[in-house]
């Protein structure tokens, strides 16, 4: 998986809370993946629902791009499994982590938004144990033009990371495409 960020916590000087900050190279990433990082951004920005990860605010440094987002203490659920269980989560957890997963896919599909890239690495969990979808990258939306798609064919150029992730509908979309059902 070919790492394109960095991330770091900071913290906020005026309210003295913990963000993280997610540090784009610009001079690192080919113009493809630059255009892929604004319009996650941008999307991010436009969503508000409490299973997906917000960005707080967003600016340009230096040869940077810079995303201030919530600090999702216990990171991300492939970083759990490997390094704290093994033999997978126990299935309480395993149950709540679905549940705020699929709160979040039903929101993006309501807002026209297929998000392609599902996966443990791309589900963050904070100290609290509230559970956020993030990896918006890779999304595709539905909504062209103002008006809803019945169908997209669209295949993502940069999908050699998420192949292990995609969807069945997707791998094996023919000439009528595939939606947010299948």
């Amino acid at each position: 998986l070919t790492k394109i960020a960095n991330v770091y916590i900071a913290r906020h000087i005026p309210t003295k809370t913990l963000v993280a900050l997610k540090k784009y190279n610009l001079e690192k990433l080919n113009r493809e993946q630059v255009q892929l990082v604004q319009d996650e951004i941008i999307l991010m920005r436009q969503l508000n629902h409490p299973n997906v990860l917000p960005v707080l605010c967003s600016f340009v440094s230096g040869h940077e791009i810079v995303s201030v987002l919530p600090v999702m203490g216990y990171g991300s659920c492939a970083h759990l499994i490997l390094r704290y269980f093994p033999s997978g989560l126990p299935e309480a957890a395993i149950a709540i982590i679905l549940k705020a997963v699929l709160n979040a896919l039903h929101y993006l599909h309501s807002k026209g938004i297929i998000h392609r890239a599902v996966r443990g690495s791309h589900v963050l969990v904070s100290a609290e144990g509230h559970v956020t979808l993030t990896g918006l990258r890779y999304s595709c939306p539905l909504i062209s033009s103002g008006r809803w798609q019945k169908k997209v064919h669209s295949f993502p150029s940069t999908t050699a990371p998420n192949l292990n992730w995609l969807s069945p509908e997707l791998l094996h979309q023919n000439l009528e495409g595939y939606n947010e059902k299948c």
